[in-house]
């Protein structure tokens, strides 16, 4: 056996080309083993697949029934026998009447002009004459169609039938008692654009005052502002103000129209103490405005109808807010209501005599509210004004 050389390895007896030809043969063998492996495979799973069957949404079946006829159904016929009747009819005799007319005294309902009316028949009954009688009743001339018009005689026998929100005030007053008075009315402090009135509660104590002292049913309603068309119902409104304030075009407008129309309007300066102040100012602008040359002031005398209407102030309005003098600083009451006319009516009061400020109090103001219950009675019962305009419609002269 020969020695190994110095630089020989075992390595050296391998043969590489007999190597490498087996390893190709193997890993042929090895790619061939591998592919039919996974055509197996594949095969199976196709061939052994099974089918998944989707989930069908739920269906709901109608089953129609057929109706079941408990009763024979049967279609007949019946013959009607119309009988022809006559029937005899005999007139009655109606006899003449004569109706007289007879006129009595003015009744509680003031204006309201009542009859009496008695019937004379020529008919008898058991051999006396049969006389009839008709109460009496209001005669009514109206424009409205004789089914819509109201009984007025039932209807001022309780005016609260007419208190249905589409008049803001109606009274009935005996002429021969001015302290007979009966109704109801609603009253509020007027609001504007720029007016906000410094005497929230004058109202609320002028409407007890009414309710103390008359029979009218005096009720206070949220604040009426000058440009809405609800200042058209109210027959009392009542502006007063302590500071500077210009009505809008609106305003002027609805004003304009609402004292033309009948209304009235008690306008008052919140600061009498202050003469020829802004508010005092502010008023008289808003009449000129309003009533353009026709915003006269004038002067009402002690015997004005407006002193008398409900209570009897001879001697003038009662003291309220007074006016500084410029001289000795005293103070001294303000002797006079001021109006303005339209065609002969009263259409405003204005006032720096402040008496919102003394209704606002608990004591010490019953001249003040009695003063304030003369202007709304006037207001309501002078001829041609709001109330008065509805009283005449359903019941003429």
């Amino acid at each position: 056996m020969a020695r190994p050389g110095r630089f020989e390895t075992p390595a050296d007896a391998l043969k590489l080309g007999r190597l490498l030809a087996d390893t190709r043969r193997l890993a042929v063998a090895g790619l061939v083993i591998a592919l039919l492996a996974h055509a197996a495979l594949f095969s199976y799973l196709v061939i052994t697949r099974s089918e998944i069957r989707e989930a069908q949404p739920p269906t709901l079946e109608f089953v129609m029934r057929t109706p079941r006829l408990t009763k024979p159904f049967e279609l007949k016929k019946k013959r009607v026998q119309r009988k022809m009747t006559r029937r005899q009819v005999q007139t009655e005799i109606v006899p003449d009447i004569a109706i007289s007319e007879r006129i009595n005294r003015p009744d509680v309902f003031g204006t309201v002009t009542t009859f009496n009316y008695a019937i004379e028949s020529g008919a008898t009954v058991g051999g006396q004459a049969v006389v009839p009688e008709i109460a009496a009743f209001a005669r009514l001339a109206s424009t409205k169609e004789p089914e819509k018009r109201l009984s007025m005689q039932e209807e001022f026998l309780d005016l609260d039938a007419l208190d249905t929100g589409k008049y803001k005030g109606l009274v009935i007053q005996d002429p021969t008692n001015k302290q007979d008075i009966q109704g109801f009315v609603y009253l509020a402090l007027a609001v504007g654009e720029e007016l906000d009135p410094p005497t929230p509660r004058a109202i609320p104590q002028l409407a007890r005052a009414v309710n103390k002292y008359t029979m009218i049913n005096a009720k206070v309603e949220d604040r009426l502002k000058l440009d809405s068309r609800d200042l058209f119902k109210a027959p009392f409104v009542y502006i007063t103000a302590n500071k500077a304030f210009n009505l809008t075009a609106q305003e002027v407008r609805n004003v304009r129209e609402y004292l033309r129309m009948g209304g009235f309007v008690f306008a008052e300066n919140g600061v009498p103490s202050l003469e020829y102040g802004p508010a005092e100012a502010s008023l008289r602008k808003m009449f000129k405005d309003v009533l353009k040359k026709d915003a006269r002031f004038i002067m009402l005398s002690y015997d004005h109808p407006i002193h008398h209407s409900f209570f009897d102030f001879n001697d003038g309005p009662p003291p309220g807010g007074e006016i500084l003098s410029a001289t000795g600083g005293s103070k001294v009451p303000s002797p006079h209501l001021e109006g303005i006319f339209l065609e002969g009516r009263l259409v405003a009061v204005y006032s720096d005599k402040a008496y919102g400020a003394i209704w606002e109090r608990e004591f010490s103001n019953e001249p003040q509210l009695k003063m304030g219950l003369n202007l709304v009675v006037f207001a309501l019962t002078q001829q041609g004004s709001i109330a008065q305009q509805q009283i005449d419609f359903y019941s003429q002269k």
